[in-house]
């Protein structure tokens, strides 16, 4: 079964990677590096092909809490804002933790759930897409989400959220965010 189920990783990796470097005239590349938020540690890349309404994406991470569900969001105002990544002084609340509420301010509401979201584990469940996480919290998730009326990519942000706080899984709490930008 791990034989399988790696090779339908590979095989799904290897479409996610040609799709993204077959010519298309009217598709846009993207990539954002993820860096930790809330001490989390994780880190990671993203790659982003934008085929009209169709979005390409490749997750990779590192760091993620393992068995636990990490909801992942493009984040971005349409009002002409700059979206950042929260710092530790967007806890306004002053509990320690940077909520999704008090991160919003930074970079913006969602603008894209990339949903089914992933899970940490050490099998891979087969029942919501060709995914592989692998123990200690890594995960690499090829998927592809259709997108309506979203203006553009370049300057919004992706975010992975989960965390435990004080013994307490949170899904909400964001753990690595990097802004989206054009890649070649």
């Amino acid at each position: 079964m791990k034989q399988r189920v790696s090779f339908l990783v590979t095989l799904a990796t290897a479409l996610f990677a040609a799709a993204a470097c077959s010519p298309q005239q009217d598709s846009e590349r993207f990539a954002a590096d993820l860096v930790p938020v809330n001490g989390s540690g994780a880190t990671g890349r993203v790659s982003l092909d934008l085929d009209g309404n169709l979005l390409a994406v490749m997750v990779d991470a590192s760091g993620v809490e393992p068995e636990r569900v990490h909801p992942q969001h493009i984040h971005g105002f349409d009002d002409g804002r700059q979206a950042t990544c929260p710092t530790p002084g967007a806890d306004s609340n002053g509990d320690g933790i940077v909520d999704a509420a008090e991160a919003e301010a930074a970079y913006g509401p969602v603008r894209v759930p990339l949903a089914p979201f992933p899970t940490t584990r050490a099998q891979p469940d087969l029942r919501f897409s060709l995914l592989y996480m692998a123990p200690g919290g890594d995960l690499a998730y090829p998927f592809t989400v259709e997108v309506d009326q979203l203006r553009s990519l370049q300057g919004r942000h992706i975010v992975l959220h989960g965390l435990t706080v004080d013994g307490t899984y949170r899904m909400d709490v964001p753990v690595a965010c990097g802004e989206i930008r054009r890649s070649g």
